[in-house]
């Protein structure tokens, strides 16, 4: 049994259960396994996204889409043609997954107050790190649940979400041993910050955020996204979209450990 924590603000968008999900080629959805069987989640899926968006969107964008595979931890689906996968994975992919996540039962997410981006973002107080610190040592005790599942809801949906922000303390709970973090030193990646990358710098990067569980795209929009929701985790002083070395090297040691 595989579980997964997401922690949302609950305030700026109320998250329902999530999946990390990921986007490869141009037609192809990844979602993790759940305990309902393999060949009933996309159709449960489906039928619950026809009751929850209008015909004419369910009957162009998500009736055509069919499952290919649902193997090895993996949900694929495949969309009829380029441009109506280009437009699922813009519009729809994060819905799929919080979905599948909530039939499935896999995930459980952790609401904290606080105003958002949008209207006032603010600092956590300590009693609300408090808080989170004893919840999720009961939850990863009591369901074995590794640090590497421990994700905000915007490294699941980096297109759509924001929370729960730069100004969460990652670091603080990594030092728990309660979340996944780099073993780098401040001053050693401080200074690779704002320098541009070499040939093939920016593939190894997004490869890299794949390999620790973000998503793949190709568009250059989400690559900004992506990027965004790896720093407002990871790089938390300057969230510019904008890859350099000083990603690069976080996300390759992210990798090794």
């Amino acid at each position: 049994m595989t579980l997964q924590i997401s922690i949302a603000l609950v305030s700026w968008s109320p998250p329902r259960p999530l999946y990390s999900v990921s986007l490869a080629g141009r037609s192809v959805l990844h979602v993790a396994a759940s305990p309902v069987p393999n060949s009933n989640l996309w159709d449960q899926v489906r039928a619950e996204l026809q009751s929850n968006l209008s015909k004419p969107t369910f009957e162009t964008w998500i009736r055509p889409a069919v499952c290919v595979s649902a193997e090895q931890r993996r949900l694929v689906l495949e969309a009829p043609n380029p441009f109506a996968a280009g437009w699922l994975r813009r519009n729809y992919l994060g819905l799929i997954a919080e979905v599948a996540s909530a039939i499935s039962g896999y995930s459980i997410g952790i609401e904290i107050s606080n105003p958002g981006h949008d209207h006032g973002y603010k600092k956590f107080s300590s009693k609300q790190i408090l808080s989170i610190i004893k919840l999720l040592r009961f939850l990863i005790g009591k369901y074995k649940i590794k640090k590497q599942n421990i994700l905000g809801h915007s490294d699941i949906a980096p297109n759509r979400k924001k929370d729960p922000g730069e100004k969460f303390p990652w670091s603080r709970l990594a030092k728990k041993n309660l979340c996944k973090w780099h073993n780098l030193g401040e001053d050693k990646i401080r200074e690779n910050r704002n320098l541009k990358l070499k040939i093939n710098d920016e593939k190894a990067f997004l490869r890299n955020l794949y390999e620790i569980g973000y998503p793949i795209t190709k568009n250059k929009n989400e690559k900004i996204n992506l990027t965004k929701a790896f720093q407002r985790r990871f790089r938390q002083n300057l969230i510019n979209g904008k890859i350099d070395q000083e990603c690069l090297l976080i996300s390759k040691n992210l990798v090794k450990f």
